[in-house]
């Protein structure tokens, strides 16, 4: 069965520049390099499950960002639970980097997905 993947927008390609923008910065300012060392693979990880849950992009938009594929995503949502649980400087990375990228949306007018989903579970519970 296949499934309808709708077409990319012009605002798509605008969104997916800007993040690959702020990932550009952001490795400048913290000393992130393209390598498989884990000190680097914590953010990467970090950013790709923090977009993953706050935008409406696709996996393969997300993972372009960095220049993976779908099931790097994939990987790395998978494994945010278990980095997050036992590993601190991957918990510190990831709160900072969540509210980097959380103003850095509203920057854009874009609302992070989380936030909607706390608005909705608030007005269920009134």
């Amino acid at each position: 069965m296949k499934r309808d993947i709708p077409p990319i927008t012009t605002n798509d390609i605008f969104v997916i520049r800007e993040f690959k923008n702020f990932w550009d910065e952001y490795c400048k300012d913290h000393g992130v390099v393209d390598n498989r060392q884990r000190k680097n693979i914590i953010h990467k990880h970090a950013f790709l499950t923090i977009l993953k849950e706050s935008s409406m992009l696709s996996l393969a938009d997300i993972g372009s960002i960095l220049n993976k594929d779908h099931a790097t995503v994939l990987h790395a949502h998978k494994s945010h639970e278990t980095n997050y649980k036992f590993d601190v400087n991957y918990r510190i990375i990831f709160h900072r980097l969540h509210d980097l990228v959380h103003e850095f949306m509203l920057g854009l007018d874009i609302v992070p997905a989380s936030m909607v989903e706390y608005e909705q579970d608030v007005r269920r519970s009134h």
